[in-house]
């Protein structure tokens, strides 16, 4: 027996589970916490039994990555994902937005939610009860996150720590937005998701600096 439930085309190919939703305290349903990792090796194959007893299924996140977010996040979060046009499920605590690939970059835990990747991870798949497609677009690649962990990385109090590196935040700052350019940004998009993450800095540039480098980079490079 294989999964009984309507797959989005954007996740194909990618692990399923058989997964039974269980009722959270806030009376929202949701996955059931992990008493087995069975399901993380690479070969697993529900059998026709697990799947005749689940009333969801989950998606395993061996070659994706997931921002989870059940809270309200910074207004800076939200309109850097507000320029994420993927894949996007609401849950029944907020949203997921799915990227495609592998992710081995490190990202500071959000007090909004969670960045879900790897092969010891899932999340439970759009068509389930309680998860729709929202934004049903293809999915963009893992690396268009990289906004989303610069702005996650907590600064301390020596200027060393700083996100973005003080003193040559300008040389780092034209770095990614050409980094993101050459993967298929737009100037709009790149200008709003640094604008975002310098929000977040203790001490963030002027946004007529960013403008400006973000500019510069597209006139060189077109």
């Amino acid at each position: 027996m294989t999964c009984p439930f309507e797959i989005p085309p954007q996740l194909e190919g990618h692990g399923l589970l058989p997964v039974a939703l269980v009722e959270n305290d806030d009376g929202t349903v949701g996955k059931p916490p992990a008493t087995t990792r069975k399901w993380s090796a690479l070969d697993y194959e529900p059998t026709g039994e697990e799947w005749a007893g689940a009333d969801a299924y989950g998606v395993r996140l061996h070659r994706l990555l997931v921002v989870d977010v059940d809270k309200q996040p910074p207004d800076a979060v939200k309109a850097l994902l507000g320029q994420m046009d993927t894949l996007i499920v609401r849950t029944p605590r907020g949203f997921h937005f799915y990227f495609d690939g592998a992710n081995s970059q490190t990202f500071a835990a959000p007090t909004w939610g969670d960045i879900k990747r790897g092969a010891n991870s899932y999340v439970v798949g759009p068509g389930s009860p309680g998860y729709t497609i929202l934004n049903d677009a293809p999915l963009l690649p893992s690396y268009a996150t990289e906004p989303l962990r610069m702005m996650l990385r907590r600064p301390k109090a020596s200027a060393e720590s700083d996100p973005v590196g003080n003193g040559n935040r300008n040389d780092k700052l034209a770095s990614l937005a050409g980094y993101m350019k050459s993967r298929g940004w737009g100037e709009a998009s790149t200008n709003a998701a640094l604008r975002a993450a310098n929000a977040e800095l203790a001490d963030p540039l002027a946004e007529r600096e960013i403008g400006s480098t973000v500019a510069k980079v597209w006139e060189r490079y077109d």
